[in-house]
């Protein structure tokens, strides 16, 4: 179900960079998640508590709105088709530094998956879809 919600996301953002520029997309996209996270937070009865170091919270966020920033502007310069291919390294990067920041393990299907996304990403560009 993630996936046809990004699917959707990525579709819209594409619709929006051609009329805004990706930093007013990124900072409306922020708020408008803030603002329903919060409502989501309210409405289930949940506690919002800190048990881990803020420095974590604080630079993930900076790191998410980065990563946003640069997608949405992608989106503006190139097909969504290319960049949500390009986006799909994600996961290969976040194997990687698992293995090396957290100790995680790396095995081979990491590595064939890895291929799989690369591989795909270059026949998209060779393409020109």
């Amino acid at each position: 179900i993630s996936a046809l919600f990004f699917a959707l996301s990525d579709i819209l953002l594409k619709k929006l960079t051609s009329k805004l520029t990706s930093s007013v997309v990124t900072a409306t996209r922020g708020i408008s998640v803030t603002i329903f996270l919060f409502l989501f937070i309210l409405i289930s009865g949940k506690t919002f508590t800190f048990d881990i170091p803020l420095t974590y919270l604080l630079f993930s966020g900076i790191f998410a709105a980065i990563a946003q920033l640069l997608v949405i502007k992608a989106f503006s310069l190139s097909s969504v088709s290319y960049v949500s291919f390009v986006t799909m390294l994600a996961p290969l990067l976040v194997s990687l530094f698992g293995a090396f920041i957290l100790s995680e393990p790396f095995t081979i299907w990491h590595l064939v998956g890895g291929g799989i996304i690369i591989g795909s990403g270059v026949m998209v560009q060779k393409k020109g879809i």
